[in-house]
């Protein structure tokens, strides 16, 4: 069965409390999530920190950990946001909400939007419908308006 990994990583600093970052939205409903969500997309960060995202579809999930999260990168290692199906859909949405955070400019996090329902199709055609419904034809238009 294939997976959906995402992975984030900071240039400069090693690591990122990633699980304090999930904290911050843990214990919100899923119409909380998606709000916030749809509000993180639209905003930029006033600091631009040198990073790097992927998403990426894998059926070996512990290959895929191992060769991101390794010590083989000159830069820090990617540190892994989300790994599943999205079946949990809070779960996905809360590691959607930490990289929209995380992420510099409303134009990069709208390409990460679109990357992801890609990817999220190939993972479950279900959840991607879901999400395109709740957070991504709405960022689109939005965006459109601007």
């Amino acid at each position: 069965m294939r997976s959906l990994f995402i992975y984030w990583r900071h240039l400069h600093d090693d690591v990122l409390d990633i699980e304090g970052q999930k904290d911050l939205f843990r214990h919100k409903p899923i119409d909380q999530l998606v709000e916030l969500a749809k509000t993180l997309c639209k905003e930029d960060r006033p600091e631009r920190d040198p990073q790097e995202y992927r998403t990426v579809i894998s059926e070996t999930p512990e290959d895929c950990i191992k060769f991101y999260t390794g010590k083989r990168f000159a830069r820090p290692p990617f540190q892994l946001i989300y790994t599943g199906t999205a079946d949990d859909y809070s779960d996905f949405l809360i590691s959607l909400n930490v990289m929209l955070r995380l992420i510099n400019t409303s134009s990069e996090k709208l390409s990460f939007i679109i990357s992801l329902y890609s990817d999220l199709k190939q993972v479950n055609e279900n959840v991607a419908a879901k999400f395109a419904a709740d957070i991504r034809n709405k960022i689109l238009y939005s965006m459109k308006e601007r």
